[in-house]
């Protein structure tokens, strides 16, 4: 009985770093190491697309899509959120420094950028584009802006531009300035699955963060300091 007992008490006393089965034996609360791998999509005109590893566009510092086999192309990196990471897309920000200069090679007009959180209910969207308005997007897929002045804006140089989502408001911004905002009340984008980056053309980006919208802690980095390997960083 002894025994027993001495077994219960060292579960209880350790446990906020164990767990006890009904045998009485205790085991390591599982923790999650899993980071995940940034990849890279090119995508025609004509619907044709491919994938890429991140060892082909993680170099000098920035990620940055420039090797498409079709002169008129988008590119996009995303980062599939590991399964153990536990994030809600209604309380995140998701913080990009970017930019889809005019006169770099290879860039097209009209100079899109856009970001994306993809959740397990619904998707986020903030679409920028230089010229024409018809083509800007923000919202959900269920509820949305179209045709926005707001988001003609054309990234000549590095701008921090960010998607957020707190208590059922989206807000796009540029830097410190909001560009739009949405009430999707009754709306959920749910458990984040996905984050995207995309461009008309090849886009830069130097790096990437995702904050906890409520509290403002951070969740995760990446910097893209080390050429050909994600290195992602989860708090």
């Amino acid at each position: 009985m002894r025994t027993l007992h001495s077994a219960l008490l060292s579960c209880l006393v350790a446990a906020s770093l164990v767990s006890c089965k009904k045998d009485n034996h205790c085991i390591p609360t599982p923790t999650c190491t899993e980071t995940g791998s940034w990849m890279g999509t090119y995508g025609s005109d004509f619907g044709q697309s491919t994938t890429v590893a991140d060892s082909t566009f993680i170099s000098g510092g920035i990620a940055k899509l420039a090797n498409s086999p079709w002169s008129y192309f988008y590119s996009s990196i995303e980062l599939a959120i590991p399964a153990c990471r536990e994030v809600d897309a209604d309380a995140v920000t998701f913080e990009v420094r970017l930019k889809n200069p005019p006169k770099e090679i290879g860039s097209i007009a009209d100079y899109d950028a856009a970001l994306w959180l993809y959740g397990d209910n619904d998707s986020a969207h903030v679409q920028y584009i230089g010229f024409r308005p018809q083509f800007t997007y923000f919202g959900l897929q269920h509820k949305q802006i179209t045709n926005s002045e707001k988001l003609l804006y054309i990234f000549t140089d590095f701008r921090t531009v960010s998607l957020e989502a707190k208590d059922s408001i989206l807000t796009s911004k540029i830097d410190d300035t909001t560009t739009e905002t949405l009430d999707y009340t009754g709306n959920k984008i749910g458990k984040l699955k996905k984050v995207l980056i995309s461009f008309k053309g090849p886009g830069s980006i130097d790096w990437v963060k995702l904050y906890n919208s409520k509290t403002g802690s951070l969740l995760m980095k990446e910097d893209f300091d080390t050429n050909g390997k994600s290195t992602v960083n989860w708090y």
